[in-house]
C-alpha cells in the first residue's frame, strides 16, 4: 500500500537560479532558516505531477530527486535536522500511518490544503516541526535535451500553514545520452539549484 503511496505521490521539487528564469517566492512573515534550524525539516514523499508535455512514470524520478534535496540541505546546512523522503516513508509505515498519509496526500491534491490534525500526528511520528512538498510541473524531452519545471512549499507541522513558496517559471535542462533521455538528470539538477536558491533566501546566503 504505502509503495503505490510513495510512486504515485513523491517529489519536493524545485526550479531556480537559471539565467532567464521567472522565479516567485512567498515568505511568511518572521519565518527564516532559523525556524528550520531549531526545529527541523521532513522531506514528504508526495509527487503531484503536472506533465502535461507528457512524459509517463514520472513518479519514478521523484525520489530520487527529494534525496538530492535532502542531502543539499544536509551539506549548506550540516547543524539542521534533515529527514529524506525514504526515511518518512519507512516511518510512516512502522509507526501505521499508511492510512494517514494517503487521506492527508489526497487532500492536499484535491485542495491544495494539508489536513492539521494528520500533519500534527506525523510530525510527532517524524520528529519535525516542518515539512516540505513539493510538484513537477513539467517533464520531458526537446529536441537533445530533457527538460524539468518544478515548486516548493514549505508547511508549519503546528498549523498547516503555508509558510514558503517558491516557483519557477522556466525549466532545468539536461542533455539526452543515446536515445535514453536522463529525465532524473533534469530533475536532480532543477532540485540543486532549487535548494541552492531557497537556502539563499531563508539564510539570507
Amino acid at each position: 500500500m504505502l509503495s503505490k503511496i510513495v510512486v504515485g505521490l513523491t517529489c519536493l521539487l524545485f526550479c531556480l537560479g537559471f539565467a532567464g528564469c521567472a522565479t516567485k517566492f512567498f515568505i511568511a512573515p518572521g519565518f527564516t532558516g532559523e525556524n528550520l534550524t531549531k526545529e527541523g525539516i521532513a522531506i514528504l514523499p508526495v509527487l503531484v505531477g503536472e506533465t502535461g508535455k507528457g512524459v509517463p512514470g514520472v513518479e519514478g524520478y521523484c525520489r530520487a530527486a527529494g534525496e538530492k534535496m535532502a542531502s543539499t540541505l544536509r551539506g549548506k546546512q550540516p547543524t539542521l535536522k534533515v529527514i529524506g523522503p525514504t526515511e518518512v516513508s519507512s516511518i510512516i509505515s512502522k509507526d501505521n500511518l499508511v492510512s494517514d498519509y494517503s487521506k492527508l496526500a489526497e487532500d492536499y491534491a484535491r485542495v491544495g490544503m494539508l489536513n492539521s490534525a494528520i500533519v500534527k500526528k506525523m510530525s510527532e511520528s517524524v520528529g519535525v516541526k516542518y515539512f516540505l512538498i513539493g510538484r513537477i510541473t513539467s517533464l520531458y524531452a526537446v529536441g537533445s535535451k530533457a527538460k524539468a519545471a518544478v515548486s516548493i512549499q514549505i508547511y508549519s507541522a503546528d498549523s498547516a500553514e503555508l509558510l514558503f513558496e517558491i516557483v519557477k517559471e522556466d525549466e532545468a535542462s539536461s542533455w539526452l545520452i543515446s536515445s535514453s533521455a536522463p529525465y532524473d538528470k533534469a530533475v536532480e539538477g532543477a532540485a540543486q539549484y532549487a535548494m541552492d536558491n531557497v537556502i539563499a533566501v531563508l539564510w539570507k546566503k
